[in-house]
């Protein structure tokens, strides 16, 4: 079969009509259900070791660093691994639930165990249940999708799971009156035995047949995905700086009225970024998507510099966080499909399934560049926590320099202006 062949077969495929798929509720199940875990560790994980452990912030700071080269080192190696083998989407079904069972047992270890000892073991084997979790499930919003219209409905659905599980976390921490301890060891059972049902539940998706593709040459087999480098320095300027706000967030001072505001603007900023990727479908259906993505990186600005510039203005900033989380869904949406899309091409081009090693390489720069990203917002925590000018602004133009750089990579991998 020729490129030309397979292209137009795959194109034919966009034509048949759409009806229910099942897959895709059992795919929302098995990412929300590895979501909670994964955020619960993110957000409080770093309060434990320094609080209930004692152990002091610079050896907080070396343990979480120890965590996340860990946790990219697992994901790049589990993806290569993963397509070195071979392994079929049914197999692929079945690591993520090991790695579920990994990742529910460790998870419990790691906000139980008072020993350094097992929790420095629970902490690094969390890291390697779910990065054997989280490729799997990534991998399959490129390989389950009929078409890239269908790709990008997997993706919005992906996106959107993130920031629900994130809500519901920091309202449970409203609801425990700001007191972490209050929080999550009562349900930590409820959530391992979550993770590893949803897991188990996406047993029952049912993977496409192979796409068509022309017989690869060996050249072609060898070759990185065509791409590739725009698309892995848009994962990096995401994980690096276009976060800066919103980590900054939580940091806000109390006002007159408002207790735990910085919780409050996270609450705002998640239930934007639930919203974001059916913003973005709409805006590019509306002004197509090279227009769309010029307007949300125009708004991920404009609302930074809101929070930024909007001291004594809570109502203002309120709205500043909604609408950026809104922004940010959005730009997050289209660097995962960016993604999503490049592995399905590739499949089309070479006659290869390197889905998982596509997403590995993704996911461990996001954790790779997520903790460069910590070195900036380090010397912003304080500065945040008292509504310093200096600090804040620095962290509107980071994240306007991040904007505006993904939405100029976008727009040059030559996917804008293509009917969402």
């Amino acid at each position: 079969m020729t490129l030309a062949s397979a292209t137009k077969a795959v194109s034919d495929a966009r034509k048949s009509p759409a009806r229910f798929d099942l897959n895709r509720p059992l795919f929302c199940a098995g990412n929300f259900g590895k979501c909670v875990p994964w955020l619960t560790t993110d957000m409080l994980l770093a309060w434990r070791l320094h609080a209930e452990v004692g152990l002091a912030g610079e050896a907080v700071g070396q343990m979480l660093f120890l965590f996340l080269s860990v946790g990219a080192l697992a994901t790049l190696g589990a993806g290569y691994l993963m397509t070195a083998l071979g392994l079929s989407p049914r197999k692929l079904l079945w690591l993520q639930l090991v790695g579920a069972i990994v990742t529910g047992v460790s998870f419990v270890l790691q906000f139980t165990a008072l020993d350094l000892g097992v929790l420095l073991a629970a902490g690094l084997a969390f890291r390697v249940g779910y990065a054997l979790q989280d490729i799997p499930q990534k991998a399959l919003s490129s390989i389950l999708p009929r078409d890239d219209e269908d790709t990008r409905r997997y993706v919005r659905l992906q996106t959107m799971l993130s920031p629900i599980a994130k809500l519901a976390i920091t309202l449970a921490y409203l609801w425990a009156g700001g007191r972490l301890a209050g929080l999550a060891l009562p349900a930590l059972s409820l959530v391992a035995i979550g993770v590893v049902v949803s897991a188990a539940l996406m047993l029952g998706i049912r993977p496409p047949s192979p796409m068509p593709a022309p017989e690869p040459t060996v050249r072609e087999r060898r070759r990185a995905p065509a791409g590739w480098g725009a698309v892995f320095l848009i994962v990096c300027v995401a994980a690096i700086i276009l976060p800066v706000t919103r980590r900054l967030l939580i940091f806000a001072p109390d006002v007159d009225g408002w207790r735990n505001l910085g919780a409050w603007f996270l609450c705002a900023f998640c239930a934007g970024s639930i919203l974001g990727p059916g913003a973005m479908k709409r805006l590019e259906r509306a002004l197509g998507e090279a227009r769309a993505l010029i307007a949300i990186a125009v708004v991920a600005a404009i609302t930074a510099w809101a929070q930024a510039m909007g001291e004594g203005q809570t109502s203002l900033r309120l709205v500043a966080a909604l609408v950026h989380g809104v922004a940010i869904g959005a730009l997050l949406t289209s660097m995962w499909t960016a993604v999503a899309l490049l592995a399905r091409d590739d499949a089309v081009r070479t006659g290869r399934r390197r889905d998982a090693a596509i997403f590995g390489v993704a996911i461990a720069a996001t954790h790779a560049a997520g903790a460069v990203g910590a070195l900036i917002v380090g010397p912003l925590i304080e500065g945040a926590g008292r509504h310093d000018l200096a600090s804040m602004i620095g962290a509107a133009l980071a994240t306007s320099i991040a904007a505006v750089a993904m939405t100029g990579l976008l727009l040059r991998r030559g996917r804008a202006g293509q009917p969402a």
